[in-house]
């Protein structure tokens, strides 16, 4: 029997506790992140449009040649070309834990990224929230 769990999800200096997905496109959900058996499985959808580039990865295995998964024992990193959009890790010894050191979907048509500032989505900036027990943390669109 495996066991699966909804880890809680630092973004940026947002912290999603018990969601689903942690971003959506309207009902679509976008970015969610699940672990099984201590390993991080990752699911980003990003369909064309509004995305320049589709992005179609579902617990780390990507549908398209165009874009490339790469995992280690504890992290997962997400290739659209030569670009990384989302880079993600468990936190040693915290199988409940999940820290995205990279997300950037610039270089696949859309204005969402984080870094250690906060998530920006077009010109917003959202810092040091805590979204928890959502369905969906954020929804775009």
């Amino acid at each position: 029997m495996s066991y699966v769990s909804t880890p809680t999800v630092v973004l940026g200096t947002n912290s999603f506790e018990d969601c689903e997905s942690v971003l959506a496109l309207g009902e679509l959900p976008l970015l969610s992140f699940l672990v099984e058996d201590g390993v991080l499985r990752v699911t980003l959808e990003v369909p064309s449009p509004p995305a320049t580039i589709p992005v179609a990865v579902h617990a780390n295995i990507s549908r398209d040649n165009t874009v490339r998964v790469t995992t280690g024992s504890r992290d997962v990193t997400v290739h659209a070309g030569s670009h990384v959009v989302l880079m993600a890790k468990l936190v040693a010894g915290n199988d409940h834990l999940v820290e995205v050191d990279a997300f950037d979907l610039r270089p696949i048509g859309l204005t969402v990224r984080a870094d250690a500032k906060g998530l920006y989505v077009g010109r917003s900036v959202m810092s040091r929230n805590v979204i928890r027990g959502s369905k969906i943390g954020i929804r775009l669109g």
